[in-house]
């Protein structure tokens, strides 16, 4: 009994030392953006247009709709006909993304031809919020 009245103590003190951080970081303002159309476009990357041709990027519009500028890393995984997950997938950075701004980008592509690539993951977005305290 005197260990459970021990482990919640020094749980309390965990959960009260974490509480004091936590209130000393400055938050800023929440980040969002829209990214359009989610799956985003296969567009190949050879000269020709020929989809049957390595590589395939995508391609895609993302909307700020935070208050602040952002900076914006997007990822996404493609698959097969067999919904097995094509090679490191395709990855864009679109930077300095001014609040309400719309801005069509193109990414870096997959290693594989867009015909190869029978579907298309959601985007997996990492933000970066342009602002001072």
């Amino acid at each position: 009994m005197t260990w459970f009245r021990s482990s919640r103590s020094s749980f309390a003190v965990l959960a009260a030392t974490l509480a004091m951080c936590a209130c000393n970081e400055t938050l800023g303002p929440s980040l969002e953006v829209s990214v359009t159309p989610n799956p985003a476009t296969k567009l190949a990357t050879a000269s020709s247009g020929n989809m049957a041709v390595c590589c395939c990027a995508l391609s895609a519009s993302v909307e700020n709709r935070s208050a602040v500028p952002v900076h914006a890393s997007l990822r996404w995984k493609g698959y097969d006909a067999s919904n097995a997950e094509i090679g490191a997938g395709a990855v864009a950075f679109v930077k300095d993304i001014q609040p309400g701004e719309n801005r069509a980008f193109t990414s870096a592509g997959f290693q594989a031809s867009c015909d190869s690539i029978a579907r298309v993951g959601d985007v997996e977005v990492d933000l970066v919020g342009l602002w001072q305290p």
